[in-house]
C-alpha cells in the first residue's frame, strides 16, 4: 500500500480530485479472504474532509447500536469514524454522546460519554487493523453494558459505571471527523452506516452485515447506503436525518466482501428425483410436478411429467413417464411402461439423501440467526445461514449472486412461508443452488425457490409454486401446487470454423424441454425470413447446466447470416431466443451492436463480435457515468456473442427508467452505445 500525502494548497479542485482518485484506487484492493463483493457506492475520505449529519429523530439516550464498514488507507495518527458530539468546539472526547474511532495504535475504540464531568466509558479492541482491508464495526449499549464487535466477533464488554451523557436532538452526528477543528480525520473508505435504537445481538449483527438493508428493519433509526454517486448531499435511506458532505469527499465504488462461496452440494442419486419422500407422497389436482417422484407409497391424481417409483403406487391422474413399484394400481393415464417388481432406484436415492442431509447439517454457518427469524424483506448473498430454531418468510426474500453462488439455510426446527411471501433470485442466482435443510417440517405458500431437504414432512399448499427438489427422511410430501423449473438459457454464441458456422449454447435448468429448433436468416432478421436448418434434442427435465452445439456446414447464398433458437416443450409450446449474426468475411475489428429491443422493458439483448479470443468486459453505466452492473468479465472466444441485461443493478434492484450506456472492452478495443429503459 502506498501512502499519499495530499495538500489542497495551490491545487485546483480538478487536480485535487485526480489525486484523491489515485488514493482511492490504491485503497480498493480485493480482500484475500473473499472473491466477490456486493457492490454499490461508498464515500472516500483523504484525511481532510468529513460528513455532517443533522440529527432530527435519532435517539441514543437508551439502548442503541451503531454499525459501519470501513477500509483504512494511511494508518497514521488517530482517525475518527462516527461520533455524536454535543460541543464540537471543545475539541475533546469528554463531550461525545458516542464515538467510534481508530487510535494511534491501530485499535478500534467505542465510547459513550458520562454525565460526570470529564468522564466517559470506552472499550478498546485487541484486534489491530491494517490498511486496505474492510472491517465491519459495531458498537452497542445494552443497559449498562457497552460492547464492541469487529466483523461480527465480540471484542469484549465493559460496564458503564455512571449515568450517560444526555442525548440531545439537534446535536450533529459526524462521519470521518467532528469538524475542521481537529486533525483526527479518517483516511479511507466508509460505507453502510446504520444507527439503531436497540442493542443488537451478535446473531442480529452477523445476519445483516454482509448485505444491504431494506430500511424497514425493527429498531433502525438512520441508514446511509451511500449510493447517490455524486453531489454534496447524503441521504438517510430510513428517515429524515440527512447530511452534508464536505467538498473534498469523493464518491467511489464499494467492494465490501460477501461470504466465501460454500462448496457445491452433490445430491448423488437423489438428484434424479424432483420429489423423494421417506414415507408417502400425495399429489392432488391441480398440482403439476415436473420430474421423477419416489416414495414408499405414491398416490397421484394430479399431473406428473416424469416417472413414479416406490413400493405401492396408485395413479388416477396423468404420468408422462413410467410406473415402477411392487404394487401398481393405475386407473389414470401413463404414457410410459408399467413395471411390477422391487424398485431399487428409490431405496438407493433415499440412502444417498441421508448422506446429503448429514453433509449439509455438518457445515459451519457464516451467520447465525435467532430462532424464529423472519427472512422476509432481506437481501442476502451467498453463504451458509443457520437458525437454532425456525426460519419464517413473511414478504420477499431476495437472494442475489451469480450462477455459481451457493445459498444454504439450516434450521433446527421448521420452515414456514406465509401467504403473499416469495423468494426472488437476482444477478444470475439459480434455484438449483439454493438449499433449505429443515430439522423438522416445511410449510410452503406462494412462490418459493430452492431445494428443501427436510427431516420430517413437506406440505405445499394450493396455489403455491416451488422451483426446486423436495426431500424428506422419515415422513410425507403433499403437493397441491406446481413444482417446476423453467428453461433458463444462459448463453448463445456463434463462431466461424473454416467455412462452417458453429453455434454453442448453455442452459441452467430445463422443464419439459423437447428440444431446440435452429433457424437461419440470410438477411436482417425478420420473422418471415427464418428457415429451419436443424433440431437438437433437449434434456427434458434437468436442474443442472447443459451444453449444446450445432454446426451449419452449408452457409451459402450470403456473406452474413443470423441464427436463433426456437425452444419447444413436450406439448408443442415454443419460445424464441435472441439471434446472433455471423459475417463470413470475418471483420478485422471488434464490434458492439445496438441492443435489441430498444427501448426495452424489462430486459434486452446486447450483441457483440470479437475477431480474436481475449478478455471481454461489458459494463452498464447511467447517463452521468456511474457504474450500474457488470454483465461479463471473462476470457471469450472469437465470434459473435449475446449477453442479456435484465434491467437490474449489481444489487439486483430494478433500475429506473432512463438512458443508460453500455461499454464493450475487448483487449485494446472499447466502444460505448446508448440504450433506453422505458417503464
Amino acid at each position: 500500500m502506498k501512502n499519499y500525502i495530499i495538500s489542497s494548497t495551490n491545487l485546483g479542485i480538478r487536480s485535487l480530485h485526480i489525486i484523491i482518485a489515485m488514493l482511492l484506487t490504491a485503497l480498493i484492493i480485493p480482500s484475500s479472504a473473499f472473491s466477490q463483493t456486493w457492490g454499490g457506492g461508498a464515500l472516500g475520505f483523504t484525511g481532510s474532509d468529513y460528513v455532517q449529519v443533522y440529527d432530527n429523530t435519532i435517539n441514543v439516550s437508551g439502548d442503541f447500536s451503531i454499525e459501519c464498514w470501513v477500509k483504512f488507507g494511511n494508518l497514521s495518527l488517530t482517525q475518527e469514524i462516527l461520533l455524536k458530539d454535543d460541543d464540537p468546539s471543545k475539541n475533546h472526547s469528554y463531550t461525545y454522546e458516542f464515538g467510534l474511532w481508530k487510535n494511534a495504535s491501530n485499535q478500534i475504540v467505542f465510547q459513550v460519554g458520562s454525565s460526570t464531568a470529564n468522564s466517559y466509558t470506552r472499550k478498546t479492541s485487541t484486534t489491530i487493523v491494517t490498511s486496505g482491508t474492510w472491517y465491519h464495526l459495531t458498537g452497542t449499549v445494552d443497559g449498562t453494558n457497552l460492547s464492541l464487535y469487529i466483523n461480527g466477533v465480540s471484542e469484549g464488554t465493559t460496564t458503564i459505571p455512571n449515568p450517560r451523557r444526555s442525548d440531545v436532538n439537534g446535536n450533529n452526528i459526524y462521519f470521518a471527523s467532528h469538524s475542521k477543528m481537529d486533525n483526527y480525520f479518517l483516511n479511507g473508505i466508509l460505507d453502510e452506516v446504520r444507527i439503531w435504537g436497540i442493542a443488537r445481538s451478535v446473531v442480529e449483527i452477523q445476519s445483516t452485515m454482509y448485505g444491504p438493508l431494506n430500511g424497514s428493519e425493527t429498531g433502525l433509526q438512520a441508514y446511509y447506503k451511500m449510493n447517490a454517486g455524486s453531489g454534496l448531499a447524503l441521504n438517510d435511506n430510513k428517515g429524515t436525518n440527512n447530511g452534508t458532505i464536505s467538498s473534498e469527499v469523493l464518491w467511489t465504488t464499494s467492494d465490501i466482501p460477501v461470504y466465501p462461496n460454500p462448496l457445491p452440494v452433490n445430491l448423488l442419486s437423489a438428484g434424479n428425483f424432483r420429489i423423494l419422500a421417506g414415507s408417502a407422497s400425495t399429489i392432488v389436482p391441480p398440482a403439476i410436478v415436473t420430474g421423477n417422484v419416489g416414495a414408499t407409497t405414491v398416490t397421484n391424481s394430479g399431473t406428473v411429467n416424469g416417472n413414479l417409483g416406490g413400493t405401492t403406487l396408485t395413479n388416477s391422474g396423468y404420468v408422462s413417464g413410467n410406473l415402477w413399484g411392487t404394487t401398481v394400481t393405475n386407473s389414470g393415464t401413463c404414457d410410459g411402461t408399467t413395471t411390477t417388481g422391487t424398485n431399487t432406484q428409490v431405496p438407493q436415492a433415499q440412502t444417498d439423501y441421508a448422506t446429503v442431509y448429514s453433509n449439509i447439517a455438518g457445515r459451519t454457518a457464516n451467520a447465525n440467526f435467532a430462532t424464529g427469524s423472519d427472512l422476509g424483506g432481506r437481501t442476502l448473498g451467498r453463504g451458509i445461514y443457520a437458525s437454532a430454531g425456525a426460519f419464517v418468510i413473511n414478504g420477499t426474500l431476495t437472494l442475489t449472486g451469480t450462477s455459481s453462488d451457493i445459498f444454504i439455510f439450516k434450521m433446527v426446527s421448521t420452515l414456514t412461508t406465509a401467504a403473499g411471501s416469495n423468494v426472488v433470485l437476482t444477478g444470475g442466482a439459480l434455484a438449483s443452488n439454493v438449499f433449505w435443510q429443515v430439522g423438522s417440517s416445511a410449510f410452503i405458500n406462494e412462490d418459493f425457490k430452492g431445494n428443501i431437504l427436510a427431516s420430517a414432512a413437506i406440505t405445499q399448499y394450493a396455489g403455491a409454486s416451488i422451483e426446486g427438489n423436495l426431500y424428506t427422511r422419515t415422513s410425507y410430501i403433499d403437493i397441491n401446487g406446481d413444482s417446476a423449473f423453467p428453461v433458463e438459457l444462459t448463453s448463445f454464441t456463434a463462431a466461424l470454423n473454416n467455412n462452417a458456422v458453429v453455434l454453442n449454447w448453455n442452459t441452467a435448468t430445463e422443464v419439459n424441454n423437447f428440444g431446440f429448433e435452429i433457424q437461419r436468416s440470410s438477411a436482417i432478421p425478420h420473422f418471415k425470413d427464418w428457415e429451419k436448418i436443424g433440431l437438437v434434442n433437449g434434456a427434458g427435465n434437468s436442474n443442472s447446466p447443459k451444453d449444446y452445439s450445432f454446426t451449419d456446414n452449408n452457409p451459402v447464398g450470403s456473406t452474413s447470416f443470423s441464427y436463433r433458437l426456437k425452444q419447444i416443450d413436450i406439448k408443442g409450446n415454443f419460445k424464441y431466443y435472441d439471434a446472433v449474426t455471423v459475417s463470413l468475411t470475418s471483420p478485422a475489428k471488434a464490434e458492439l451492436m445496438q441492443n435489441s429491443p430498444n427501448p426495452f422493458n424489462p430486459s434486452t439483448a446486447i450483441k457483440f463480435y470479437i475477431p480474436n479470443t481475449t478478455n471481454v468486459t461489458i459494463k452498464i453505466f447511467n447517463i452521468i457515468g456511474e457504474e450500474i452492473t457488470t454483465l461479463i468479465n471473462n476470457q471469450t472466444i472469437a465470434g459473435y456473442h449475446i449477453v442479456y441485461w435484465d434491467g437490474r443493478d449489481s444489487y439486483g434492484r430494478n433500475a429506473a427508467s432512463g438512458v443508460y450506456l453500455y461499454r464493450l472492452t475487448a483487449g485494446n478495443f472499447s466502444e460505448t452505445r446508448k440504450m433506453n429503459l422505458l417503464k
